[in-house]
């Protein structure tokens, strides 16, 4: 398993595999022009990720265990293999693949003209969504294993925003947090 902090592979790395999360959960990130983190993506239980450095000799972010996480690494040579017998295994590839993308890219261009609250918001849909789909229980309860800096760097605003959006989504009654998630 990887540890909380764990590297799983840093830009750069060669890019010899994807990964599909048993358990636990990752984030993607890189380091800005200015030297800070950027955090790019989350991936949880059931997804794939890696897939950014396809067509690609190397890595182009690092990979994070955010919590104790099992991993399923599929070698790209193998993977292609299979694609070439079983042309099913393509196709259920590139549709969990193109959907990731599209999100990804909804979300990179609708951001800038989205208000911080509708962004948070959204944000917090979308990971229920995913749950639900994935691990096909109830999104009534979404668990973070991110923390308030992760998000708040995914989404482009402060965590002291964040905390001030989550407070108030709270007050308003549209989501229920915990004191300690402010």
């Amino acid at each position: 398993p990887y540890l909380p902090g764990d590297r799983i592979y840093t830009i750069g790395d060669r890019f010899n595999s994807i990964y599909a999360i048993t358990s636990g959960s990752v984030k993607t990130e890189i380091t800005t022009i200015d030297g800070s983190l950027k955090v790019t993506d989350f991936y949880l239980r059931g997804e794939l990720f890696g897939a950014e450095a396809l067509g690609e000799t190397h890595h182009v972010n690092d990979a994070i265990a955010m919590e104790r996480t099992w991993l399923c690494e599929l070698s790209i040579e193998v993977l292609e293999g299979l694609c070439q017998h079983y042309p099913a295994v393509l196709r259920e590839l590139f549709r969990l693949l193109g959907r990731r993308h599209r999100n990804t890219h909804l979300n990179l261009v609708s951001a800038p003209s989205r208000i911080g609250e509708q962004r948070v918001f959204e944000f917090l849909q979308e990971l229920a969504e995913r749950i639900q789909l994935r691990q096909k229980n109830s999104a009534d309860y979404i668990p973070l294993p991110m923390n308030k800096s992760d998000i708040a760097s995914y989404l482009g605003i402060s965590p002291e925003t964040l905390s001030r959006i989550l407070r108030r989504l709270n007050d308003a009654r549209i989501i229920q947090c915990g004191k300690k998630d402010f």
